[in-house]
């Protein structure tokens, strides 16, 4: 960056101390320029503290030894499964795969805080605990891959803030609760798999506004009462599975022309 300044004729300054002047102003704002890694890419602070604060609630260690704030020489966004950058946002966290590392633990909240994440893989680890209603804070996030765990408690409503989702794959986990209504306001979403956990209630009829969706997995619940009708209204569905489930009912004749597992 450059700009124009003539102290001389502001000042009445000399022609050397012009050039003094000048470049005791360029040098200061130059060093003032975020400092790059050695990737060239800037870091932010904010995803530092989360990624520490997620290894922080993981086991074992070893698994993301690297991910260690005092190995300067190691920028984060090298730092095995995690993935950086936009050209707009150079140095944030736009991904994180830490599938199949025989992690336990949990999931730390302060992954909320990682608000240029698009994609998030957790699969086929050991992790316990609730998923934090925090992931609601990843209006950018696209992909969220958690089967394979054993997370409990409730699938949390926040969800729904993530406008950008086209994914959610929470199979083979130990879910309770019913599924949020508020799924259905998801307007990119194209698979939802929820298979094998221990789900109840009745499957939300919102989920007939998913416009998008082409696969819906609820295998292997303890879910009751009816298939809804407004699931006719899909028009991209081409599978849903509900087989070992409390349903009962008629199939509704609308959803007739889609691949049903029952």
């Amino acid at each position: 960056m450059s700009f124009f300044f003539d102290p001389f004729v502001t000042f009445g300054s000399p022609s050397w101390l012009s050039t003094l002047i000048t470049s005791a102003l360029i040098v200061p704002f130059l060093l003032s320029e975020p400092a790059a890694s050695a990737t060239g890419v800037t870091s932010d602070t904010s995803d530092l503290s989360a990624l520490l604060s997620i290894r922080a609630h993981l086991n074992p260690f070893t698994s993301l030894s690297s991910w260690d704030s005092h190995n300067s020489s190691i920028p984060f966004c090298q730092w095995p499964g995690v993935t950086c950058g936009s050209r707009k946002n150079p140095g944030r966290v736009t991904a994180l795969n830490l599938a199949n590392l025989g992690l336990t633990g949990s999931v730390s909240s302060d992954i909320g805080n990682l608000t240029f994440l698009r994609s998030l893989n957790l699969s086929f680890n050991n992790l316990q605990g609730q998923l934090p209603p925090e992931l609601g804070r990843l209006s950018h996030l696209e992909l969220l891959v958690l089967s394979q765990n054993s997370l409990e408690g409730r699938i949390p409503g926040t969800l729904a803030n993530c406008s950008s989702l086209w994914r959610i794959s929470l199979g083979s986990n130990r879910l309770a609760g019913e599924i949020p209504a508020e799924l259905g306001a998801l307007p990119k979403l194209q698979i939802l798999s929820l298979h094998y956990n221990d789900i109840g209630g009745r499957i939300p009829a919102s989920l007939g506004n998913l416009s998008s969706i082409t696969h819906i997995d609820l295998v292997g619940n303890r879910l009751a009462g009816t298939i809804p009708p407004s699931l006719g209204r899909l028009q991209s569905l081409v599978h849903i599975s509900v087989t070992r489930n409390s349903l009962t009912g008629a199939i509704p004749v609308s959803i007739f022309n889609v691949d049903l597992t029952i």
